[in-house]
């Protein structure tokens, strides 16, 4: 089973548009599924919508100093692309508790290993 995880000096998985590749965290090619890991110092989380406007609102990217509205949307993009090739896909996030994010990741990938 070939596996990619977006770590320097691997194949990592990536899906190429145009003038741009969206590159993925952890892919499973062979079992369709895909594990984004998502930092809020790079990518705004997407419950500030319904939680804490505000800090959508004042959030910027890490680097390029782009607006929540900006990265949001290339980021759903991103998602939407591997998801219109079939592959389902699980976002979990660099602040949640890691045992939770251990759980998550198991529980999905062996949700999906007989679909």
């Amino acid at each position: 089973m070939k596996i990619y995880v977006g770590i320097p000096g691997s194949k990592e998985f990536y899906l190429k548009e145009e003038s741009f590749r969206y590159f993925y965290d952890f892919t499973i090619p062979r079992l369709k599924i895909c594990i984004e890991y998502n930092g809020e110092h790079v990518h705004p989380n997407p419950e500030w919508l319904e939680e804490d406007i505000e800090r959508w609102n004042k959030w910027r990217h890490f680097y390029s100093h782009s607006s929540s509205d900006v990265i949001y949307k290339k980021d759903k993009n991103k998602i939407d692309e591997i998801i219109n090739c079939g592959y389902k896909t699980l976002i979990i996030w660099f602040e949640t508790n890691i045992d939770k994010n251990i759980y998550l990741c198991k529980k999905f990938i062996l949700d999906n290993l007989n679909k």
